[in-house]
């Protein structure tokens, strides 16, 4: 078989397989369900995506899993974002420290 050959016949079963029905999204992927670190077995607290509020000054990091789980989880019982709660955070140490 020509590589033309092999090039057709893969273009052939790229388009069968395109033109099959797709399920809708919702039978493929399940429900989203919020789960405790509590229910969790490592002991992580689920991430979820915020919306931007204007911050544009990037800050990364690496942090023990107990602070980042202690950061989420303010944020995500409070519904605020990550990014406020660090705000908050540094807000009360410059307090504390004047």
């Amino acid at each position: 078989m020509s590589k033309e050959d092999k090039r057709k016949k893969a273009k052939r079963e790229n388009a069968a397989i395109l033109s099959e029905a797709v399920p809708p999204i919702a039978e493929i992927v399940p429900a989203a369900v919020t789960v405790s670190a509590a229910d969790r077995d490592d002991g992580i607290i689920r991430r979820r995506a915020r919306r931007s509020k204007g911050r544009v000054e990037p800050f990364t990091t690496r942090l023990t899993l107990e602070t980042s789980n202690y950061i989420y989880g303010v944020a995500n019982d409070r519904d605020i974002p990550i990014a406020q709660v660090i705000e908050e955070m540094a807000a009360a140490h410059r307090a504390q420290s004047t």
